[in-house]
């Protein structure tokens, strides 16, 4: 073992366990976007957006258009789709683009910087209406790999 080594406890750790403290580190990221508010409920989102109904939303996840992620078995949405900086259609567009990917995986694509943004998330792009075109480029980069 190198020093180095001695300086990082996951070192001595075995590909399982790696494994096993990676899923509870997301599982414990996950938990604490639920506390946060940053992923809402369906009810929840309904109300925030005030005009739309429980039906419209599994509509909106069925064609593509919203995506909702999993935690400990209960269905979230994001909550920054009732952004009021954020135009939803630009914003659905963009979703459509990434809609063969899982919802965890679109939630790390809206909340990542992006070297070809300018390192800023595509939800901070999407805030700065010029950006749309780039953040749809991005979209589609991202949902080849």
């Amino acid at each position: 073992m190198t020093t180095d080594d001695n300086d990082n406890p996951a070192a001595e750790l075995n590909d399982q366990e790696l494994l096993a403290l990676f899923r509870q580190n997301a599982h414990l990221s996950r938990l604490r976007l639920v506390a946060t508010k940053a992923v809402i409920t369906a009810e929840e989102l309904a109300g925030e957006l005030g005009n739309v109904s429980l039906l419209d939303l599994d509509k909106a996840v069925q064609a593509g258009r919203l995506f909702r992620v999993d935690v400990d078995g209960n269905a979230y949405f994001p909550a920054f789709y009732a952004a009021q900086d954020i135009d939803r259609t630009r914003l659905e567009r963009v979703i459509k683009v990434l809609s063969g990917l899982g919802g965890w995986s679109q939630w790390q694509f809206f909340t990542t910087p992006k070297n070809s943004l300018g390192n800023i998330t595509p939800l901070q792009a999407l805030q700065r209406k010029r950006m749309f075109a780039a953040v749809l480029r991005s979209a589609a980069g991202f949902a080849e790999r």
